[in-house]
């Protein structure tokens, strides 16, 4: 049997990988040479079933390995996980969040033995020391606190760059110098939500989905118009979707990743109901002449994530559809080059995640791991509507203890 890993990052090391399966909060390490994937360990979640709908969910999704240490990045979590694979063990970095607020970290970088990453919910970037394993400087990326940073940032040199979400300013920041510039970015009229620099200029997207040209050193900024007449977006309530056009009037993000592969600049869809997109836009950066792909050709104006998994050298992009669990690999041509699934050897993290719902704390769920093995023997002589139905089984068979 085969279940496929959904993530938000995979963090390749030679054939290897690890990344953690964003329902189940699970770290996996990946065979890239099978496609398998085996379970590493269960990741802490600091919510309960009774106080979150979904405790599992999205809580360190991202990966950094260092040495024999998985840096685990918080999306919803509250502290930034490392998992030591020579001890088994893992540790954590406490964050500094009195609001409590959803810390975003999947922009991060290692520089001169530091990890830099930008917290988009708390609006700094954390200066995190690999050796000690703690934050060593918190610094704030616009100096007024309503100015609200965008979903994506870009190092580039020794520079980071922010966009704002809610504003016409780009910070940039010197992680040498710890200098800051804001620059106010003139014939703007929407705030941006991505960012991507091709060595020449800074590739822009508003929060409407319309597409930016920043020259920086001229100070010059250009909207492209040309926009693909396939590119749709459309609007689902109650069942029924509309088309609303594009670019957006209203403020809904379009548009939440991008990134360079060959001549081209891609921007991936966020695809939410309220702003349905299955294209990815690309930007031929010689003559910015805009193309889309569809990234999903079995359905049409359907929700589901597609989640940037990996960049190799920018020449092979792999981009992974949440409705069908496959991750296809788009090359500099923007041709898909294969198409696989990322196949789970088993169903342990799940069954755990499913005894925690149930009413188990998870440290006590290697005790009934014995259970597990002997019961999933019989798993495919069990019709079950739903994947969730097997953990709930397997937790009533047990007696709940």
């Amino acid at each position: 049997m085969e279940w496929g890993i959904q993530s938000d990052h995979i963090a390749i090391d030679g054939n290897e990988a690890w990344l953690v399966d964003r329902n189940e909060n699970a770290l996996y390490k990946a065979d890239l040479s099978k496609d398998e994937c085996d379970l590493v360990s269960m990741v802490p979640t600091p919510f309960s079933i009774d106080k979150d709908p979904l405790p599992f969910y999205r809580i360190n999704s991202y990966c950094y390995k260092k040495e024999s240490c998985i840096f685990l990045m918080p999306d919803r979590g509250e502290s930034i996980l490392i998992y030591d694979l020579d001890k088994k063990k893992i540790s954590r970095i406490e964050i500094n969040n009195p609001f409590s607020v959803r810390l975003s970290i999947h922009d991060f970088w290692e520089e001169n033995g530091k990890l830099w990453a930008v917290s988009h919910g708390l609006g700094k970037i954390l200066l995190i020391d690999i050796d000690k394993k703690t934050i060593a400087e918190y610094y704030d990326i616009f100096d007024n606190p309503n100015i609200l940073p965008g979903h994506e940032a870009k190092k580039v040199g020794n520079c980071i760059f922010n966009v704002s979400r809610n504003s016409n300013m780009i910070c940039e920041f010197n992680i040498a110098s710890k200098e800051k510039k804001n620059y106010e970015i003139h014939g703007l009229t929407e705030g941006m939500y991505t960012i991507c620099y091709d060595n020449t200029n800074f590739w822009l997207s508003g929060i409407s989905g319309k597409i930016y040209l920043w020259d920086k050193e001229k100070k010059k900024i250009t909207e492209l118009n040309e926009y693909p007449k396939d590119l749709k977006i459309y609007k689902e309530e109650v069942g029924k979707i509309e088309e609303i056009g594009f670019p957006l009037e209203q403020e809904i993000p379009i548009f939440y990743k991008s990134f360079l592969l060959g001549k081209f600049v891609c921007f991936l869809p966020l695809n939410s109901n309220q702003a349905l997109c299955n294209k990815l836009l690309c930007v031929n950066r010689e003559d910015f002449h805009m193309i889309s792909i569809a990234l999903n050709e079995e359905e049409n104006n359907t929700t589901g994530l597609y989640t940037l998994e990996y960049l190799k050298e920018n020449r092979i992009a792999g981009i992974l559809c949440e409705r069908n669990n496959l991750i296809s690999e788009f090359d500099v041509n923007l041709n898909i080059i294969k198409k696989k699934i990322l196949k789970k050897k088993d169903q342990t993290a799940l069954m755990q995640k499913n005894i925690a719902l149930y009413g188990m704390n998870i440290e006590a769920t290697n005790l009934a791991l014995k259970e597990y093995r002997k019961a999933i023997q019989d798993y495919e002589e069990i019709e079950l509507e739903k994947k969730y139905d097997f953990g709930k089984l397997i937790f009533d068979k047990m007696g709940k203890k």
